[in-house]
């Protein structure tokens, strides 16, 4: 499930603690993550990230757990 492939990503050293990606990696073109920020009732200013993963992403994940 996505739990088991997130915590696979993040043994085969991919993604950080809160699932976003190192820099190494979307550097290299597997991985893109969008800000998205917006303001609470309360005017606290929040950040969500989003991880995109591109075909190329896939393809490297793929290979890495098969191998890994």
């Amino acid at each position: 499930g996505r739990n088991t492939l997130f915590q696979k990503l993040r043994d085969l050293g991919m993604l950080m603690e809160n699932n976003t990606p190192y820099q190494t990696y979307i550097d290299r073109g597997y991985f893109r993550v969008i800000e998205s920020r917006w303001v609470t009732p309360q005017g606290e200013t929040k950040i969500s990230l989003k991880t995109v993963v591109y075909q190329r992403g896939l393809d490297y994940i793929l290979k890495a757990v098969k191998n890994g």
